[in-house]
């Protein structure tokens, strides 16, 4: 047992409820809160928790105010509803640790989303990912960080799949901090793969360098009301076969001035025509840039000659060809 005093939380290890260790000081577990004898600056410590099950701390913390501080530092995996809205409105939770998390289970839909929604001195700490390949599950990330105006970063430099729907969906929604977004190792998202993930942030810089497919819906909305980023590039992205995929992504986003696909490929492209419907909706004088060879296939779509719905858009084919 790890116990570190009338406001640390440690665990025991013969003590299981809810599929975590949780020692018994923080009062009636199975009820859902915390004692209200339980003083501020509360931590919780689930050392060596390594799994936690399907549904075990749903909403178990939500709008706990007195709770401080949550560590995982042992969790590597997470079932359906593992931790939904478990410290949700959490407002004085400063510091969370997930960051051994490998895995999202078979059954994992939902596992995280609300996780920390609306924790508004919840720091970027939190945002550590950096051993998590894929979020395989539908909702996955849901809301995760929504209404967190302190997270200033984030780490999911391993990630290289959001094969989910919904994976990363309003991941950072509304996060009024964040003001850079990188996705180094990113080779694809699924359908609604980041749906909203960055409305309202203050980003400057986008970066997913190495980012080959988007699936239908894939950026649907991602940028809306991101007013600051100026430029998107999206280098290696050669498929976006689905219809939708970039349906609104910067809707309304007032200071884009340009946006480049040099990857993309006739091929890559499919037959749906309204790939980029209301792409630059609110939006005045964007530029956007496309490979040479792309004029023959997309110069007619009624969404390109249309400007994506933007006022004053340029469209050039001044990249260099692709396939």
């Amino acid at each position: 047992m790890i116990y570190n005093g009338s406001n640390k939380i440690g665990i025991a290890y013969t003590k299981r409820k809810h599929g975590a260790t949780i020692d018994d000081v923080i009062g009636n577990v199975s009820s859902g809160t915390l004692s209200a004898a339980v003083s501020n600056n509360l931590e919780l410590y689930f050392n060596g928790v390594t799994t936690i099950n399907k549904n075990a701390l749903y909403g178990k913390f939500y709008n706990n105010t007195g709770l401080k501080k949550v560590e995982f530092p042992d969790l590597t995996t997470v079932y359906t509803y593992s931790l939904y809205a478990a410290f949700d409105q959490c407002t004085n939770l400063t510091y969370a640790d997930l960051s051994h998390l490998t895995t999202f289970a078979s059954s994992a839909t939902y596992a995280l989303a609300y996780t920390f929604y609306g924790c508004s001195k919840l720091t970027s700490e939190a945002a550590r990912f950096p051993n998590l390949t894929n979020i395989s599950r539908d909702y996955g990330m849901y809301y995760i960080f929504g209404g967190c105006p302190k997270i200033t970063s984030f780490d999911l430099s391993a990630l290289t799949t959001i094969d989910g729907q919904y994976g990363l969906g309003y991941g950072f929604y509304n996060c009024t901090g964040l003001t850079s977004a990188s996705f180094p190792a990113l080779t694809s998202i699924a359908a609604y793969g980041l749906y909203y993930t960055f409305r309202y942030c203050p980003l400057t810089s986008f970066s997913a360098p190495n980012l080959t497919t988007a699936a239908t819906y894939g950026f649907y909305y991602t940028f809306r009301n991101v007013t600051t980023l100026e430029t998107l590039s999206f280098p290696s992205l050669t498929t976006a076969s689905g219809d939708y995929t970039f349906r609104g992504m910067c809707y309304q986003c007032t200071g884009i001035k340009h946006i480049y696909f040099g990857g993309l490929t006739s091929s890559g492209l499919g037959s749906q025509k309204t790939k980029f419907y209301q792409m630059l909706y609110g939006v005045t004088g964007c530029t956007v840039h496309f490979p040479s060879n792309l004029e023959a296939k997309i110069g007619t779509w009624s969404d390109v000659t249309a400007g994506f719905s933007g006022t004053n858009t340029v469209v050039l084919y001044d990249l260099p060809a692709t396939s």
